[in-house]
């Protein structure tokens, strides 16, 4: 996976979140929108953070 690749990890975390493992899943959400996701994707990934990542 290339490092800074943000879709790459939100796939990541939809995997985790199918895997009902929530801390991996944030945390590799929370990369995806630290390499730039919304703004290349939109809100799905910061809205899954809200709903989920308590």
């Amino acid at each position: 996976m290339y490092p800074t690749n943000s879709y790459a990890y939100r796939n990541l975390g939809l995997v985790y979140l199918q895997l009902d493992k929530m801390n991996e899943a944030c945390t590799v959400l929370q990369i995806a929108l630290d390499y730039g996701l919304l703004h290349n994707y939109g809100p799905e990934v910061s809205e899954l953070i809200k709903a989920r990542c308590k």
